[in-house]
């Protein structure tokens, strides 16, 4: 699909009197979750009275956005929008109710610079979309310091890796399970494939390990894990990590799955050709290498009934055409 820009506006009114909020200001935090190559982030503070737009250009099927609303006066509120590429929906009003008792002081935090999640191998699977918020945050959660993140993430953008883990290294992890938990879990990935490009096949195991056992459905985390298992020669703990992104596939966007469920099946043969590089008798030399084939060799043919073949999809398929051969010739 061509980029084409897509945009959301939204505008906070009192639940009670469907008017303008008591406040002049209220504080819009929002996490792009869909698709992965936009996945951005941001911390703004804006007149209420004014609707507040969200624009950004995708090629995939839809513009995903988890939302959050807070004003002092105000319970916070949280919200998943969506349009479709190269929509430009009318303004969702969303109501927030007053607050009871005493007055809030409103939570202030830095803006969250924008952060790409990219590839790190010759392929990567695209972001799942976001389920609607079950939690809010703990109160500790919305005043945490976010210079971690921002650090990182302008790092990790510009793909200087050693800069982006000293960055999200500082991030302060989540009491509650709200939005900043699903933005500390997203940073957790992005810092494992900062080590995963610099060889650092621990560190990238512990903070893979971590952003799991957040337990908030991000299948990329799995992904991820299961790669660095697999290269660190765990290969049941690879699989198995790996066979999680099967069983999130209902919460990724429909024009994504695909995509992500064949570089899935990629990263099981390349498991599988890892074992057989690790064989040592013969004898598990012949069982791992049949292994081997027959997941290359069926990854090649799933991909080939995908009509086009995407791109990431395409650089798998040479990869794993050329691990054929390899275990051909020897």
């Amino acid at each position: 699909m061509e980029p084409a820009s897509s945009e959301l506006f939204v505008q906070a009114v009192d639940a009670g009197t469907s008017g303008a909020l008591r406040d002049g200001q209220v504080t819009v935090r929002y996490l792009v979750r869909t698709p992965i190559t936009l996945d951005a982030a941001a911390v703004e503070r804006v007149a209420s009275a004014e609707p507040y737009r969200i624009v950004h250009s995708v090629a995939s099927d839809s513009l995903v956005v988890e939302l959050r609303l807070e004003a002092p006066s105000y319970d916070p509120i949280d919200t998943v929008l969506a349009v479709v590429r190269g929509g430009s929906g009318g303004t969702t009003r969303i109501g927030m109710t007053p607050r009871t008792g005493r007055v809030a002081a409103a939570a202030t935090a830095p803006a969250v610079s924008p952060a790409t999640a990219g590839p790190t191998r010759p392929a990567a699977p695209p972001a799942a979309a976001a389920a609607s918020p079950t939690a809010a945050d703990d109160p500790a959660d919305l005043t945490v310091d976010l210079s971690g993140f921002r650090d990182g993430d302008v790092a990790f953008q510009s793909q200087d890796w050693r800069r982006a883990i000293a960055g999200y290294s500082r991030m302060v992890p989540p009491r509650g399970r709200g939005p900043y938990a699903r933005q500390y879990e997203l940073a957790l990935v992005r810092l494992g494939i900062s080590q995963i490009n610099l060889g650092v096949w621990q560190g990238a195991k512990d903070a893979l390990s971590d952003a799991v056992a957040l337990n908030l459905g991000d299948y990329t985390a799995y992904f991820y894990l299961g790669q660095v298992e697999c290269e660190l020669g765990n290969i049941e703990p690879g699989r198995r990590a790996l066979g999680e992104v099967g069983k999130l596939a209902p919460a990724i966007s429909i024009g994504q799955r695909p995509i992500a469920l064949a570089l899935t099946d990629y990263q099981m043969a390349v498991c599988s050709h890892r074992e057989y590089r690790m064989a040592r008798t013969s004898g598990d030399q012949q069982r791992t290498a049949a292994r081997a084939v027959a997941d290359l060799e069926a990854f090649v043919e799933r991909s080939g009934a995908m009509t086009p073949i995407p791109p990431q999809v395409q650089g798998a398929v040479a990869d794993a055409r050329k691990r054929l051969t390899e275990i051909t010739r020897r």
